[in-house]
């Protein structure tokens, strides 16, 4: 393991080890924006996307879902134009869809990475956010056997699962003594401070608490807004994708657009940002069906009604 000051430095490294500069990691779209920065801006390492859509055609079973026939279409498109793919990024629980992808599914993932010989980076940062006791969040470690251990790479962070925004803590697990060895030279700039060190090792020390009283109090707490704010979404008439682990609901607001164009998006977004409502537009998450959005519920009620 290798502790850094957050799983964006942690991302950082990652892309400056696996890769050389101009190279690049595939990731499935709509994804959380920060990434993009996270690997370029120190290493210059691109993303190539495999886009999902919102409709519900072939071998898919729900929306946005994520197969192994899209990512070789994305991978191939890009060996096509000449750009060398060196790994994969999986979010799970998924932001901002929410998805939880299935022990099944991360094989699936899994061994396509192997076939190719992509390293594998999975984000499992809002692992212990599963909030709805009919959904099971599996981490990829408890996969009986891991179809490539040494290029399979898990992080984990406690800026959501613990809502320590800005506390700055982030966790690589991986089994490659060589990427320990590279990642290892960057801690001189990404290191942890000694206070939040300690502060965080008493926190994880308590299990009890963690599990009996945290962890409940939690799950109550989200469980409750998500129902709140979905309940509102129905009564709008407004579709969304319903799902069971983050702090985020999609939302489709595609026939308010006035014409199916991403400055049609933003021109919406900035009218919510005028009553002081902000959502953040499917563009920050390069989806590329304009007119989705998502929306953070992980707050008090009072605020939710308001917004």
């Amino acid at each position: 393991m290798i502790l850094q000051n957050g799983c964006g430095s942690l991302f950082s490294s990652l892309a400056m080890v696996l890769c050389d500069p101009g190279e690049a990691f595939l990731i499935a779209t709509p994804f959380y924006g920060g990434i993009i920065k996270n690997v370029y801006l120190y290493g210059k390492v691109n993303l190539v996307y495999a886009y999902l859509d919102s409709q519900v055609t072939g071998s898919c079973t729900r929306p946005f879902q994520l197969t192994v026939d899209k990512l070789k279409k994305a991978l191939q498109d890009a060996q096509s134009e000449g750009i060398k793919v060196r790994g994969l990024i999986l979010l799970n629980p998924q932001n901002p869809l929410g998805d939880i992808y299935s022990l099944s599914e991360m094989q699936d993932y899994l061994e396509f990475a192997k076939r190719h010989e992509l390293h594998v980076i999975v984000d499992e940062i809002y692992m212990l956010s599963v909030f709805d006791d009919s959904a099971t969040f599996h981490s990829v470690l408890e996969m009986d056997r891991l179809p490539d251990p040494q290029r399979t790479h898990v992080l984990w962070g406690i800026s959501k699962d613990f809502a320590m925004s800005g506390i700055r803590f982030g966790v690589l697990y991986t089994l490659n003594q060589d990427v320990i060895k590279a990642v290892s030279c960057f801690n001189y700039f990404h290191g942890i401070c000694g206070p939040i060190q300690y502060q965080i090792a008493q926190l994880l020390r308590d299990r009890d608490w963690i599990n009996q009283v945290y962890l409940r109090t939690n799950h109550e707490r989200l469980k409750a807004a998500h129902t709140f704010v979905t309940d509102e979404l129905k009564t709008l008439g407004v579709p969304f994708l319903n799902r069971s682990a983050g702090f985020f609901v999609w939302i489709d607001f595609r026939k308010y657009l006035k014409k199916k164009t991403s400055e049609e998006e933003m021109l919406l977004w900035r009218r919510f940002l005028d009553k002081k409502v902000l959502l953040s537009p499917g563009i920050f998450f390069e989806c590329n069906e304009p007119g989705w959005f998502r929306i953070v519920f992980a707050d008090n009620m009072n605020r939710l009604r308001l917004g």
